[in-house]
């Protein structure tokens, strides 16, 4: 089920994309990559503590953006994105999970000679976010051994995310691509989570750096032609 903001973006994506036309900042949605540079410092004092595989710096990000009509200058988005970051050692693992989906307000300036299919645009991001962690020992070899003797420590926090960005997007042939840079910053809403129990623990916010790349998916007129749709 927690997927599931991921699978109705992503079809109001693919809804958006049939009105656009390959217009510089007009609605449409498409598949988003990103990267988040975080800082695991504390974590991985707990981690080294427990003898345990330290992650690496940031984790990447899949997902699925969309950008509605604007009105005037102004329009609402939506980003849902997923992320991991993992560390094994020997019969060891660590998974940790960022999961993140919410709604986005963007100023768009319109594009002008000779910068017609170009388009540059701020905006503000505000989502509901969750980290999980998952710690396994000795994996199971088989779905028997992993009832009988389980391996893993499963924990998880809600965080509520902000975001503030500036980028510009380019209409192409097929569509556009945007590329945005801004800073995010997550603050926990609750504490660390297992069968019902709260934890208190490390990363109560965290912060940085997050690079955005998007392909807009859109009808340009190359594609209306053929199918018989006015530009």
């Amino acid at each position: 089920m927690k997927r599931a903001p991921f699978l109705l973006l992503a079809l109001a994506a693919l809804l958006a994309a049939s009105a656009g036309y390959g217009q510089p900042l007009s609605p449409g949605g498409g598949p988003t990559l990103g990267w988040l540079p975080l800082d695991f410092t504390e974590l991985n004092g707990h981690l080294a503590q427990a003898g345990l595989p330290e992650l690496g710096p940031g984790l990447g990000l899949s997902g699925a953006s969309y950008f509605g009509e604007r009105q005037g200058r102004l329009a609402i988005g939506g980003l849902a994105a997923y992320g991991v970051a993992e560390a094994t050692r020997l019969d060891k693992s660590v998974k940790l999970a960022l999961q993140l989906t919410g709604l986005a307000l963007e100023y768009g300036e319109e594009a002008r000679p000779p910068l017609g299919q170009f388009g540059l645009f701020v905006g503000g991001l505000i989502a509901p976010a969750s980290l999980s962690l998952r710690v396994t020992f000795h994996p199971a070899e088989d779905f028997g051994a992993g009832l009988e003797r389980p391996s893993g420590t499963g924990l998880s926090r809600e965080f509520l995310a902000l975001a503030a960005y500036a980028g510009g997007e380019w209409a192409l042939d097929i569509g556009r691509l945007r590329l945005s840079l801004g800073y995010l910053w997550a603050g926990a809403t609750t504490n660390w989570k297992a069968d019902g129990r709260d934890f208190p623990g490390p990363v109560e916010s965290f912060r940085g750096p997050l690079v955005q790349l998007t392909f807009v998916f859109g009808l340009t007129n190359s594609l209306a032609r053929p199918l018989g749709l006015k530009p």
